[in-house]
């Protein structure tokens, strides 16, 4: 079982390593797109991470990390993110603790989300190949 300060733990500690990665995210983008990539992603960053202080159980603390990345500005990015957010919290438990058959439910409804929203597939060189 994982409770719900163990999944914002990790949630904090991928987030760290998107911020941390800002400029090489910037740098790559700046070779194919306008460089604001590694900005972009330290947004949806932040947000997230201020988003698992949330009171209440696991679907709210992804509820309101979904909430805080919509509010942004940041391009295609942002609708992007809020999608496989709101997926999982879709998926989440009520509760306060999840098991792996709970996370595997919760990435699946994420990425399903994803899927209708972006209309993408893995090959055509979007943000689904990440």
């Amino acid at each position: 079982m994982m409770t719900k300060t163990d999944l914002a733990a990790r949630l904090r500690n991928a987030c760290a390593a998107v911020i941390a990665a800002e400029q090489e995210l910037t740098e790559i983008d700046s070779k194919f797109g306008d460089a604001d990539h590694g900005l972009t992603l330290s947004k949806i960053a932040r947000a997230v991470t201020e988003g698992d202080q949330s009171e209440g159980c696991i679907q709210a603390m992804l509820d309101d990390a979904a909430t805080a990345v919509m509010s942004l500005n940041g391009g295609s990015a942002v609708p992007l993110w809020n999608t496989w957010l709101d997926g999982m919290q879709e998926a989440a438990p009520e509760g306060e603790e999840i098991d792996v058959p709970g996370l595997q439910a919760l990435f699946a409804k994420a990425l399903e989300e994803l899927n209708d929203m972006s209309g993408a597939q893995v090959g055509d060189k979007t943000m689904m190949d990440a």
